[in-house]
């Protein structure tokens, strides 16, 4: 059985400095993508909170691979095993930004009071695994750190679920949104002609059922 200790100035102090770091991390993470096939080539483009009006849609070419991985504080007070796996996130990701090479498309965070998610685009499976297994990269120590002081003790949870999509195996739409998600790690594109349906975007044939609003005069 764990031990909880009470809530001193110190683990408070933890607590909020873990979130304040994740919290930028998230906003810096989330503030500028390139526009391009890749994630990483092509004209820079505003991603966060401005809303881009109108109907878009995603454009990647070739498989790509979805990651999604999160943790979830069960034990609340816990902060000796909840923080440490908290902060491991900032630099996982700003590792992933400044080296586009291992191929990482971009991602976003999710964050919410217990669990927070991130969603992750790869170019492929063998770039993802790679880098999990990688003893020079950040994500193989934090693994091996959450396992010696974490392990099945059930005080913090993590998760994850990875997609392997095939080339144009995918449909996705955006209406009067930021640019995000898939977009965000590819290219931002309006719909138009034949891609006003979900089945259309995935190459088969369908009527809409709801005709799609005109765009609106400033």
């Amino acid at each position: 059985m764990i031990k909880q200790h009470g809530m001193g100035r110190t683990t408070l102090l933890s607590a909020a400095f873990a979130a304040a770091a994740v919290v930028g991390s998230a906003v810096a993470y989330g503030r500028r993508r390139k526009d391009g096939s890749e994630g990483t080539t092509g004209t820079e483009q505003s991603v966060g909170s401005a809303v881009v009006a109108g109907r878009f849609t995603a454009k990647i070419e070739g498989p790509f691979v979805v990651f999604i991985i999160g943790m979830r504080i069960n034990r609340l007070l816990a902060f000796r095993r909840w923080v440490p796996t908290f902060l491991a996130m900032p630099p996982m990701l700003k590792e992933l930004e400044a080296h586009p090479e291992t191929g990482y498309l971009g991602g976003h965070i999710w964050l919410s009071s217990r669990s927070p998610v991130l969603i992750q685009y790869w170019r492929s499976f063998e770039d993802l695994d790679r880098f999990a297994r990688d003893p020079h990269q950040t994500h193989l120590p934090a693994w091996r750190r959450f396992n010696r002081s974490v392990g099945t003790d059930g005080s913090v949870g993590v998760w994850h679920e990875t997609f392997l999509v095939g080339a144009n195996q995918y449909e996705t739409i955006y209406v009067n949104m930021p640019i995000q998600g898939l977009a965000a790690s590819s290219t931002h594109v309006a719909i138009g002609g034949r891609q006003e349906t979900a089945a259309r975007r995935l190459g088969f044939e369908n009527e809409p059922a709801v005709a799609s609003p005109e765009a609106s005069l400033p």
